[in-house]
């Protein structure tokens, strides 16, 4: 008898499509990570408003909704509901969001280029507004700066500064954002392709981004 019972129940559970929760006694809430917690309510004005849930292992009876909160749907896609607004949303990783943040903001995590070029200089290149002042331009129109420490004078190349036709550069990326082939590209501005990869390097395609947004603005107003 016992045997085919545990026959029974294997069967049962060979049955449960994958995604489907599990017999488990734990809320599958992630915890916060690296100080990003989004699984809350959103609703403004709601009692759970920014409210983190509870975590550990599921109660049962009047204490399963102490806080005001509710899980539902498989593991794999699970939803919090809030019981007193009635919002749901899928509960989320923190971790990844964290680290899709730490992607798109990785240019403002980047180290300065601005770095003194004496040895030994007691300037401190994390705080280059501190340690640096804008000291007029090169010869080749490149940004100079000046040490505040030893009085040192240096100059930082840009994107542009091996290019020769810069000003096909704005015309040049219209075309790209307009999904304008290459050969076509080549065809209107009178390049050739060597030059044309050159200027969609990844160093000077985000200062032509900016260039072109910045004119797209002006003409609306």
């Amino acid at each position: 008898m016992n045997e085919a019972r545990r026959a029974e129940a294997g069967a049962n559970t060979a049955d449960v499509s994958v995604g489907e929760r599990p017999i488990s006694r734990t809320r599958p809430i992630p915890v916060a990570y690296e100080g990003i917690q989004v699984n809350f309510c959103k609703t403004p004005g709601c009692q759970n408003l920014c409210v983190e849930p509870r975590f550990g292992r599921i109660l049962t009876g009047r204490s399963g909704i102490a806080d005001g909160y509710r899980v539902g749907g498989p593991r794999a896609d699970s939803s919090l509901r809030c019981n007193y607004c009635g919002t749901e949303s899928r509960i989320k990783s923190n971790r990844a969001i964290h680290e899709e943040y730490r992607r798109q903001a990785a240019y403002l995590f980047a180290p300065s280029p601005l770095v003194c070029p004496t040895p030994d200089c007691a300037s401190d290149p994390s705080q280059p507004t501190r340690a640096f002042q804008r000291f007029g331009q090169s010869a080749a129109g490149a940004l100079r700066f000046r040490c505040r420490t030893c009085r040192a004078t240096f100059s930082i190349p840009g994107p542009t500064s091996r290019q020769r036709r810069t000003r096909v550069n704005t015309t040049i990326f219209r075309h790209l954002v307009n999904k304008s082939p290459l050969n076509r590209i080549v065809e209107l501005c009178g390049v050739s392709f060597p030059t044309l990869y050159d200027k969609i390097a990844p160093d000077y395609a985000p200062s032509s981004a900016i260039a072109v947004s910045t004119s797209a603005c002006k003409s609306t107003i």
